[in-house]
């Protein structure tokens, strides 16, 4: 039997992260951003430690550059393909963020500072930067959700001995 790179662990948890996405928002009906979202991180941090611990049982003696290298090879893979999903899930669910716009203009109306025009404004401008702003603030939680896992399991992983 072949060994699994890192990269094509990436790419099958990645997958998974995806799927898991796809079954609680379209078939169980979730919302798209409440605690289910942890199941989603918590498949991210077990690709990463899956990468880690295999690579622990098919090598010797490993450095922590080791364990990270390894850790970040997985997770940039499964932080691109989540970017990927989310942008598509965006594209392809318009509603979401119109529902967004209506909430938050309800709001600012309600508060009475604000004239129709500038309520107006205020949606457009939220409406052209949802997208790059959605997919910064994935990039980055996902790159920090790696590399911490990848830091945290390297140095446990490297004191621990077998």
């Amino acid at each position: 039997m072949t060994k699994l790179s890192a990269t094509h662990k990436g790419l099958i948890t990645g997958g998974i992260m995806v799927l898991a996405s796809v079954c609680m928002f379209y078939g169980l009906k979730l919302e798209l951003n409440g605690p289910n979202q942890l199941v989603v991180i918590g498949i991210f941090i077990a690709g990463i430690l899956w990468s880690l611990l295999s690579l622990r049982q098919t090598s010797g003696d490993l450095t922590f550059k080791n364990y990270f290298s390894e850790g970040f090879k997985t997770f940039i893979v499964m932080t691109l393909i989540i970017v990927l999903y989310t942008a598509v899930f965006y594209k392809l669910n318009p509603s979401i963020l119109e529902a967004a716009i209506k909430e938050t203009e309800t709001l600012v109306a309600k508060q009475g500072d604000k004239t129709p025009a500038g309520i107006a404004a205020n949606s457009e401008k939220l409406r052209s930067i949802f997208m790059p702003m959605t997919i910064s603030l994935t990039t980055v939680t996902y790159l920090a959700f790696g590399a911490i896992t990848s830091l945290i399991g390297g140095l446990l992983l490297r004191s621990v001995k077998r």
